[in-house]
């Protein structure tokens, strides 16, 4: 399930670009203050309760929660010890070299990503998935859009951990948005990020983006 509710106490819509409400950075639709929420397991269903996990992080208003169930696109798989390399050879279509959407306790570990077209990885309603000891590194392009050149966890990923990996000339290193919750970034290291115009500014290494 994806859970999620509207919550204007500590979630803002309003940022620095124009219109300055963010009205793309819920993937379901409406406004971005709806996206406090995370991705679950249901585990147990018994009438109308159901059992999940991980638990809720947050403690939500009663009657207030919404539930979008859906199946998962992948359980237990890994990609391990390859090259990926871009260079503006793969099609516009792509959003990132590695793709996971709705994936759950798999694992991606001595993966070279190299001169990324779009995200490094691009990862979305996706459950307690491990990315270990990878090195992530330059970009086709290092300039603003839907997909910098930078590892994206997104749209209320939950409880994934992203450790011992190297990130290496991008533009931004590790970015979350829409909401992803609950996962760790531990151990990294990052250096050399830029922005290709003008080249000389040295951009953050980690980022949070649409609400």
């Amino acid at each position: 399930l994806l859970i999620n509710q509207i919550d204007p106490s500590f979630v803002t819509e309003v940022g620095t670009e124009s219109p300055p409400t963010c009205t793309w950075c819920l993937p379901l639709g409406g406004s971005g203050i709806g996206a406090s929420g995370q991705v679950v397991e249901v585990t147990g269903v018994s009438g109308q309760v159901l059992t999940i996990r991980p638990p809720l992080y947050y403690t939500y208003t009663p009657n207030s929660p919404k539930a979008y169930p859906f199946n998962y696109s992948a359980t237990n798989a890994g990609l391990e010890n390859l090259e990926i390399y871009g260079n503006n050879t793969l099609n516009s279509g792509v959003t990132g070299m590695i793709y996971m959407s709705g994936v759950k306790y798999s694992w991606v570990t001595g993966v070279e990503v190299n001169f990324a077209d779009g995200a490094h990885a691009q990862i979305l309603y996706s459950l307690g998935n491990i990315f270990r000891n990878n090195f992530f590194h330059d970009g086709y392009s290092h300039g603003p859009g839907s997909n910098d050149d930078q590892f994206n966890m997104s749209s209320m990923s939950s409880s994934n951990l992203v450790e011992n990996n190297i990130f290496y000339r991008q533009h931004v290193s590790m970015m979350v948005e829409w909401g992803a919750a609950g996962n760790v970034f531990a151990y990294n290291y990052t250096v050399g990020n830029y922005h290709d115009n003008p080249n000389q500014w040295e951009i953050n290494d980690t980022n949070s983006h649409g609400a």
